[in-house]
């Protein structure tokens, strides 16, 4: 069920966070990326939550023009109805919990970034940082910048399930977001709806993750951003991936988004000459 792009080429691409005093490079020779995005379609298929209605495509109507080239149109238009936060793959700021947060698009302009896929079994329930803590020492050791959570069981249902009372999804514990955030992670991914428990509006996760946990808004992490609905098919393995967030520039707090992952690997290496 996953779907891919083609990289630039056959040739690598390179990743310096240069988040250390030695810059670490990354490659990937991988020929497509994979898309982690679930497929928005406009008839009612796809996954839902919060209450949330389908997403939805209207045509664009005014007099003398239907809007759709079968309604005698010249072509198609359509408006569109759709929520972020419960209708597919998203990406959040910090202004999803606080006023005064920066809009999304301009918090994912920096392309590829060094980042750890790691799964967890958990088809309900908390996820403790105790589950997360080996795959967070590899990303906190690569650098990585950016950390994609997929629990398990892991099967297409992810696509279309609609969430709610009779199908409460697993949830980050407040102190695995914060062992997130505290491992360096400013790009927090995963395949559930939302980082905390659907029916708990005081949001603890989301707040730990984003530093406004307790009474340090100061300490707020204004520039990290959450991703929420994506799908990691099985046959992409745990491990080191350079991963790139791509949304369109509307200026919200949440914003339909596309994530791509390359398998990659650390260059020890001089560069080659290109």
């Amino acid at each position: 069920m996953s779907s891919s792009v083609r990289a630039p080429g056959r040739r690598p691409i390179w990743s310096n966070p240069c988040r250390c005093a030695v810059c670490r490079r990354y490659a990937s020779r991988a020929p497509a990326a994979a898309d982690l995005a679930i497929p928005l379609a406009f008839d009612g298929a796809g996954p839902l939550a919060f209450g949330a209605a389908p997403a939805k495509s209207d045509p664009l109507t005014m007099p003398g023009f239907s809007g759709r080239v079968a309604g005698g149109a010249s072509c198609n238009a359509s408006v569109l109805t759709v929520t972020p936060h419960g209708n597919g793959t998203h990406t959040e700021s910090i202004a999803h919990v606080a006023d005064g947060g920066p809009p999304v698009p301009g918090l994912i302009v920096g392309g590829w970034m060094p980042a750890r896929l790691a799964s967890v079994e958990a088809a309900t329930g908390a996820i403790g940082a105790e589950a997360l803590a080996g795959a967070l020492a590899d990303a906190r050791a690569d650098g990585c910048a950016a950390f994609v959570l997929r629990t398990r069981p892991n099967d297409a249902r992810k696509l279309s399930r609609t969430y709610g009372d009779g199908e409460q999804p697993a949830w980050l514990a407040a102190g695995a977001a914060q062992a997130i955030a505290d491992a360096g992670i400013e790009h927090l991914l995963v395949d559930l709806p939302s980082l905390d428990r659907l029916d708990d509006p005081a949001l603890p996760a989301h707040r730990a993750f984003f530093g406004l946990a307790g009474d340090a808004p100061k300490a707020a992490r204004r520039r990290a951003t959450v991703t929420e609905f994506v799908y990691a098919p099985e046959e992409l393995p745990d491990g080191l991936y350079l991963v790139e967030i791509q949304a369109p520039r509307w200026q919200l707090e949440a914003v339909p988004s596309r994530p791509l992952a390359l398998p990659a690997e650390e260059i020890t290496e001089k560069e080659p000459n290109r």
